[in-house]
């Protein structure tokens, strides 16, 4: 941990974990299924920043290395199986950051107490996740946004998710899959993907005591 003088911190951890048997989602099956021992080595970055008492930036880094150490073997029901030893572990996004700037300030009195208003700004980026049979999805970023009054006891927030409306896979599988029952089953890997959020509106109202 670092202190930059008045105006924030700096923080800075390692971590290393290794399981006996780990699981992986397995979309054929429709629940997770052993995959083998996996080690996962990392480290995560925190700072925050408060040049003036009205604004505060914040920023986080998580990168992690996880790896299949020796993967489930070959068999008669699966002589090509979707994972090899060291391939990264699948849907683990190798890299995440999240990065958010907020500013605060009095607006107007208003029955001797403060209006005030705070308007905020965050970023997320998730880098290429790894995927079954060697292959990765897109990297994915997206920016929320947030409005917020507060007066007395009262709350009022109006949050902008996804503001950009950007396209994105919040969840990619690859495996194989076969939609015509009366043709030969593909054992060919397939790109399954689930649509993110569009751009979602959210307005709410609180009351703390």
């Amino acid at each position: 941990r670092f202190s930059l003088l008045n105006l924030g911190q700096l923080r800075a951890s390692l971590f290393y974990t290794h399981l006996g048997q780990d699981v992986v989602f397995e979309p054929t099956e429709g629940r997770v299924e052993p995959a083998g021992p996996s080690t996962r080595l990392g480290t995560v970055l925190y700072g925050e920043l408060r040049p003036w008492p009205w604004l505060r930036g914040a920023a986080s880094l998580t990168y992690v290395r996880a790896t299949l150490d020796d993967p489930p073997p070959r068999t008669a029901e699966d002589p090509s199986p979707p994972f090899e030893k060291g391939q990264r572990l699948p849907y683990v996004p190798p890299c995440v950051l999240r990065i958010d700037a907020s500013a605060e300030y009095p607006l107007v009195e208003l029955r001797g107490q403060t209006l005030l208003g705070r308007i905020g700004l965050g970023f997320t980026y998730w880098s290429p996740r790894p995927l079954p049979y060697s292959e990765q999805t897109a990297a994915v970023s997206f920016l929320d946004t947030a409005f917020t009054l507060f007066y007395r006891m009262f709350q009022l927030e109006m949050s902008v998710f996804n503001l950009t409306d950007a396209q994105y896979s919040a969840l990619e599988l690859s495996a194989a899959s076969n939609w015509d029952p009366a043709a030969v089953p593909s054992r060919l890997p397939v790109r399954h993907v689930m649509a993110g959020a569009p751009r979602t509106w959210l307005l709410t109202f609180g009351a703390r005591l």
